[in-house]
């Protein structure tokens, strides 16, 4: 039934309203009142900045690839695929198909070249991701908390050891091919009726486009000047999302270290990975509220500020990018029927 399919965001959605309650709706309300409109249009900005950083992060990386696209429609792909990853749960790569699949139409390419940049993007994410991780584990230590020094902890591993074992397995291309293969297989066994009309385009595909994949991830990787710009951008995103939340504190009238404010990134983005509501909406606000209360920051006050960063950085992106895959897919949708 479709209405299962929003189950989950409900229950984000619920958690949210639950956390308001427990941190005083009339505080958090009383807090957004005084908020300062000048810091929190900065506080925008630096989502703009952000996106635009992480945007340019994969231009480079097609650049290198020699796929001629304009800016602005990688710019509309990369919104397309935040708002499917922040309707899939876990890992949210969920809009990395789609990425490709919009730029392979606008820039008349093959889906294998194309995926491989969408892959070094996400791969490219994850190094300052990983740096800030570590980062992140030693402050909490000498804060004391272990448990959450063990969660980060464990959190790091899995994603050196996902890296390293994706990169492996992308550079192969005959290791590639029998895990795509087997996982066909494994969900034909599932919906047999349904799999089974596309079993020959797939096996085709998967012969033709990975073969051109791993030699794209290979060039990319040799490619130390396109490599080192990308991982450029990569860090001066992140470098935006910790300057956001600054702001969003300093609009309510606080400072906030630039340590905290990565350790509670670091555990949100944690959250979102393996969480079971899509984006970890509600969920991923919860758990940023508690770990800014480690920092000695009042509860409504963390409440509010991770609702509004929310707010900036998860719903408004959403609502955009739903607007222009509508738009996208109407489009070929009109093109398939003519």
């Amino acid at each position: 039934m479709e209405w299962k399919k929003w189950v989950p965001l409900a229950t984000g959605v619920g958690m949210l309203i639950a956390l308001i309650i427990w941190a005083g709706a009339e505080g958090v309300w009383r807090i957004l009142q005084m908020v300062n409109p000048i810091y929190l249009s900065l506080a925008v900005l630096m989502y703009v900045f952000g996106t635009l950083a992480w945007g340019l992060r994969w231009h480079v990386l097609m650049r290198g690839l020699g796929i001629d696209i304009k800016f602005r429609h990688t710019l509309v792909a990369l919104l397309i695929g935040i708002f499917v990853n922040n309707m899939t749960p876990g890992a949210r790569g969920g809009g990395e198909p789609v990425r490709m699949y919009y730029v392979s139409k606008k820039a008349e390419h093959g889906y294998g070249p194309v995926f491989a940049t969408v892959m070094g993007d996400r791969i490219l994410d994850f190094i300052p991701i990983a740096v800030m991780m570590v980062i992140s584990m030693v402050c909490v230590y000498d804060m004391g908390q272990r448990a959450l020094t063990l969660i980060l902890l464990i959190i790091n591993i899995g994603i050196f050891a996902g890296v390293a074992f994706g990169t492996a397995v992308m550079l192969n291309d005959v290791w590639m091919q029998k895990i795509l293969v087997w996982l066909f297989k494994a969900v034909s066994r599932i919906l047999p009726s349904r799999m089974q009309k596309y079993e020959e385009r797939f096996l085709r595909g998967v012969e033709e486009q990975v073969p051109q994949f791993s030699r794209g991830m290979k060039l990319l990787l040799r490619d130390k000047k396109t490599f080192a710009l990308a991982l450029f951008f990569s860090f001066l995103s992140w470098t935006f999302v910790i300057l956001r939340v600054y702001f969003i504190f300093l609009s309510m009238g606080m400072s906030i270290s630039a340590v905290a404010v990565m350790v509670v990134q670091m555990v949100g983005t944690a959250v979102g990975l393996i969480s079971i509501i899509p984006g970890g909406a509600g969920l991923t606000a919860a758990t940023m509220s508690g770990v800014y209360m480690l920092f000695g920051i009042h509860k409504s006050l963390a409440v509010t500020a991770s609702i509004v960063d929310r707010l900036i950085s998860f719903w408004i992106p959403t609502f955009i990018g739903s607007a222009l895959t509508f738009r996208f897919s109407s489009g070929a949708g009109k093109k398939a029927d003519g």
